[in-house]
């Protein structure tokens, strides 16, 4: 569905379309997701007659995800009838993001450049790009650059990538070949984030490709409530011999099929009907990503004593496909991954 805003600075449409991976190109049509969806060339065709920027967004999902948003367009103009007008481009159009209303949004503007407008021959095509937020009606540019378009035409696609990996925004850039252009600082992005293009005015653009991908933050997957004073708490008013610390004893792998990831210390704390095998130090692999009290697994009681179906998660935080189990034998627990041919046992901390 979409929506028209009409404002006196810009006319924005806004679409709502929650996902963690979008792909849409000329060949699969943009009907679902542009008002300016053209179904004879199947792309998005915004042709702007107005005095005012026209944009266009989408409502994306980015609640504790790194996403990578990528756009392949390209900027036309309005033909003057002055001969020497049209061979100086007026190309304007751009990106935008963290769009909440009219007032209030970020993005890049993206202009043609030319260093002769005389002579083709010495002339670099180039493109001028300004970063910029507008907070309240004011618009601040924070960075400019420019980027050649090493030979190709004025009217040519480009493929623009707005990149965030959870720590920092990157942008990259290419007609042939992406490359990164500038890193984007202090950029925050809410739950759900709205993205799009604009038109300036008396441009048309063409959105021929249109991308969105996103996955989890690792360092924000399974993490919990729990601290130090509450497990303390919990484990001392608990007769579950499994509920407490565990460290690492030693091991017994197949390191053609697994690796270890540390030599972990863990908590295991009753949760309804099962245990939470929590994280609590020693991660060798990927540290970064590992909080204390994050769950690394979890332990099922079966019909036998002291045996347990178990899940566990590997270094990279991903679910290791296994028919894992744990058992517990004079004070020893043994995590058993047997298609991984692992073995690793933890003792109790008193």
């Amino acid at each position: 569905m979409y929506r028209i805003i009409l404002f006196f600075s810009l006319i924005t449409i806004c679409i709502h379309a929650h996902a963690s991976y979008l792909y849409r190109d000329f060949l699969t049509g943009f009907s679902d997701l542009s008002k300016y969806a053209d179904h004879s060339s199947g792309c998005i065709i915004m042709e702007n007659q107005t005095k005012n920027n026209i944009i266009e967004t989408l409502n994306f999902d980015t609640n504790e995800k790194q996403f990578t948003y990528s756009i392949r367009i390209k900027c036309t103009d309005k033909k003057s009838n002055n001969k020497f007008l049209n061979k100086i481009k007026q190309h304007h159009y751009g990106i935008v993001w963290n769009y909440n209303d009219a007032d209030n949004y970020e993005g890049m503007d993206i202009r043609s450049d030319n260093s002769n407008y005389y002579d083709d021959i010495t002339n670099i095509r180039s493109l001028k790009i300004d970063f910029f937020k507008i907070t309240d009606k004011k618009r601040a540019v924070y960075k400019s650059l420019k980027i050649n378009q090493d030979g190709a035409d004025d009217e040519c696609y480009n493929t623009f990538t707005l990149n965030f990996n959870g720590k920092s925004t990157t942008i990259k850039a290419g007609h042939r070949v992406l490359k990164e252009i500038a890193e984007i600082e202090n950029v925050k992005f809410n739950d759900s984030t709205r993205i799009g293009y604009f038109a300036g005015k008396n441009n048309t653009i063409t959105v021929k490709r249109l991308q969105f991908t996103s996955t989890p933050i690792k360092e924000s997957l399974y993490t919990t409530n729990y601290t130090k004073t509450k497990l303390d708490s919990i484990f001392s008013k608990s007769n579950d011999y499994l509920e407490g610390y565990w460290k690492y004893l030693d091991r017994k792998m197949d390191d053609k099929k697994m690796r270890l990831g540390g030599k972990y210390t863990i908590a295991i704390v009753r949760n309804k009907e099962m245990y939470q095998i929590l994280y609590i130090s020693g991660a060798a692999k990927m540290p970064d990503i590992w909080k204390p009290y994050t769950i690394k697994g979890t332990l099922k009681t079966t019909p036998f004593i002291d045996n347990y179906d178990l899940q566990w998660f590997d270094a990279q935080k991903e679910e290791i496909p296994d028919e894992g189990y744990a058992t517990l034998s004079e004070g020893i627990l043994s995590i058993n991954l047997p298609i991984n041919g692992t073995i690793v046992r933890f003792y109790k901390l008193q």
